[in-house]
């Protein structure tokens, strides 16, 4: 059985990707249009998110996932908490400081 390779794309980096490194197989699911997303993600976007995600089939963890860049970090907490029930492996590539609490109330970092 072939794993599915999703791309979420935030922020349009997967488009400047010509030369191959994403498969054309790979599952799409473009998140550009929704506000409250950067850096932070508000309560709005998430519930947008997490609906998306879920009419894809993509939330049972399977496969690879591919979360945009650093600014959507909060993207492994969405898909986490969408209840997959198998076992994964979460890799973060990732080079700044995270750990800090937002400027303002109800904003996943």
């Amino acid at each position: 059985m072939k794993r599915q390779i999703t791309v979420t794309d935030l922020s349009g980096i997967y488009g400047s990707l010509s030369d191959g490194i994403i498969p054309k197989d790979a599952l799409n699911i473009d998140l550009r249009d929704i506000t409250g997303t950067m850096s932070y993600c508000d309560d709005q976007a998430i519930a947008e998110i997490k609906e998306r995600l879920a009419g894809m089939c993509v939330t049972d963890c399977s496969g690879l996932h591919l979360i945009d860049n650093g600014n959507y970090h909060y993207m492994s907490y969405i898909f986490l908490s969408m209840g997959c029930s198998m076992p994964y492996e979460l890799i973060v590539y990732d080079h700044h400081t995270d750990m800090q609490e937002p400027l303002f109330e109800g904003l996943l970092s």
